[in-house]
C-alpha cells in the first residue's frame, strides 16, 4: 500500500491524528483492551476497517479532517461490543434470533459510549451508530433511510463488510478477496452506497495484499 512516499507520509499523519483523541482517554483504551481480550477477531477487524476506511476517504479525495474521521470511525465502529456477552460474541454456531437481536444493539452501545466524550467528532459518533444501516433502509439498529445516514457511515460500512468477508471468523471461513469484490460488485449494490463502492472497487485490487492470496 505504501509504494509512494506521498501515500506513506499521509497515512502516518492520519494515523497520528486518529490516536490523539484515543491515547489520552483511559475509558476508551480500557474498552479497546477489553475487546482484544474478549475477541481477538473484533480487535483485528477494527484495525483493518480503520485502514480500509482511511483509504476509501483518500480515494474519494475528501479533506484531511474527513479522512481522519473515517479512520477513527473505522477503528471504533465495533467498540459497543464490549457490552455484548462474550458467549454470544464468540459463539461458534449460528446465532438464535434473540442472540442476533442482542448483537444488533452494539452500534447503539458504541454511540452511547463515545457520546460521553467531546473529544470525538460528531461525524465519528454517527458513523459508529449508522455503520450497519443500508441504502434500502433495512439495516440496523434504526432502519434509517439513505438520506439520513450521511457519507462517513457508508464508507465504514463498505470497509466493514469487505474485511469481515475476507477474514476467518469463529463461525465462518473467509472468502477470497476476489469473491468479496464480486459480491460487492453485484449484491452489494442494493445495500451499500454505490458511490463509495465505485471508489473502493476501482482501487482495492491495486492496493490490497489479500488480492494475491
Amino acid at each position: 500500500m505504501f509504494q509512494e512516499e506521498y501515500t506513506y507520509t499521509h497515512v502516518t499523519q492520519f494515523l497520528a491524528h486518529m490516536y490523539e483523541s484515543i491515547e489520552g482517554n483511559p475509558i476508551i483504551l480500557k474498552a479497546l483492551d477489553q475487546i482484544k481480550k474478549m475477541d481477538e477477531y473484533t480487535f483485528t477487524h477494527s484495525v483493518n476497517t480503520a485502514f480500509y476506511s482511511m483509504f476509501i476517504a483518500m480515494w474519494m479525495d475528501l479533506d484531511e479532517q474527513d479522512i481522519i474521521n473515517a479512520t477513527q470511525a473505522g477503528f471504533l465502529h465495533d467498540i459497543g461490543k464490549i457490552y455484548i456477552p462474550e458467549e454470544i460474541l464468540n459463539k461458534s454456531g449460528v446465532l438464535t434470533r434473540e442472540e442476533y437481536e442482542i448483537i444488533q444493539l452494539h452500534p447503539l452501545y458504541g454511540y452511547s459510549l463515545l457520546n460521553e466524550f467531546s473529544a470525538f467528532n460528531l461525524e465519528v459518533k454517527r458513523a459508529v451508530l449508522f455503520h450497519h444501516e443500508r441504502i434500502d433502509a433495512k439495516g440496523y439498529p434504526l432502519c434509517a433511510t439513505d438520506d439520513y445516514v450521511g457519507l462517513l457511515p457508508k464508507i465504514v460500512a463498505v470497509a466493514d463488510v469487505y474485511d469481515a468477508m475476507t477474514t476467518n471468523r469463529i463461525y465462518k471461513k473467509a472468502k477470497s478477496a476476489r469473491e468479496a469484490i464480486d459480491y460487492l460488485s453485484h449484491q452489494g449494490r442494493s445495500q451499500l452506497d454505490n458511490q463509495v463502492l465505485y471508489y473502493f472497487l476501482n482501487n482495492i485490487p491495486v492496493y490490497d495484499f489479500k488480492m494475491s492470496q
